[in-house]
């Protein structure tokens, strides 16, 4: 369906909720909590994400973007270099 979408065959593009199926979006009054549901079937991806050194964050930024803007996800991406600097 996507694949289509970008071809041009379709006018059609997957729904962002999509994009996100395993991101878990809990709204409080003052914040989101974004948080990743992991799932055996998904091991596959898990494992080529690290190989390829690629955070989830980073292979979901167009789809966090959309859903928070880019303002968001500049300061997600600094919260996860500080993460991954304290290891």
């Amino acid at each position: 369906m996507e694949k289509a979408y970008f071809e041009g065959k379709s006018k059609f593009r997957k729904p962002l909720s999509c994009h996100l199926f395993l991101i878990r979006i809990t709204e409080y009054k003052r914040f989101d909590a974004v948080n990743y549901h992991e799932l055996d079937i998904c091991k596959p991806g898990r494992r080529c994400g690290a190989s390829e050194k690629l955070p989830l964050c980073k292979f979901l930024k167009e789809s966090l973007t959309a859903k928070y803007g880019a303002e968001w996800y500049k300061e997600l991406e600094i919260a996860d270099e500080y993460i991954l600097s304290q290891k």
